[in-house]
């Protein structure tokens, strides 16, 4: 436990006010946006991943359909629609990667942003926590010279009353 958490723990602080706490709440409120987003980034990600899987299977089996027929049935009029079917497929592929890469970029961006605000919430943290420390420091300094006071108040009646005490002796 450091010196200032020490001294914070010992202060009343329900009168310490965060002049910046409307600002936190803002760039909170930012952050918590900025996850919303990132989190359907990644979800879109996923489904683009998926669907590009999905494509590629299609494909896969096609291409071996094709090959098939061709090797049970030849007609070379079912060999070339198969053949355009796999050329659009392809195309299909290749549109599908270009969106995941967009998308993939898009999550990266974001990610990046969330990085960003992130170290903005901690800086704003670490500096209400040293607001707190200097509040508390402030208060300490308060209560000690208020106890200085007190403890020279009855110093100065307590030699009164010596005096007092001294003079009605004789």
């Amino acid at each position: 436990m450091t010196r200032s958490a020490t001294v914070s723990s010992h202060v009343d602080l329900r009168a310490f006010n965060y002049p910046l706490a409307p600002y936190v709440r803002q760039q909170q409120w930012h952050m918590d946006a900025l996850q919303t987003r990132l989190a359907q980034a990644l979800k879109a990600v996923a489904d683009a991943q998926a669907a590009l899987d999905a494509l590629r299977a299609l494909l896969g089996t096609q291409a071996q359909q094709i090959q098939h027929n061709l090797n049970t049935r030849p007609d070379p009029a079912s060999h070339r629609r198969g053949l355009a079917f796999l050329a659009q497929l392809q195309h299909r592929i290749g549109a599908q990667v270009q969106q995941l890469q967009m998308l993939q970029a898009q999550r990266e961006s974001l990610q990046a942003d969330c990085i960003a605000q992130q170290r903005k919430l901690d800086g704003l943290a670490e500096h209400r926590a040293q607001a707190i420390d200097e509040y508390a420091a402030e208060a300490t300094r308060r209560e000690l010279a208020e106890a200085d006071r007190d403890w020279i108040g009855r110093l100065h009646r307590q030699a009164k009353a010596a005096q007092r005490v001294d003079g009605a002796a004789p």
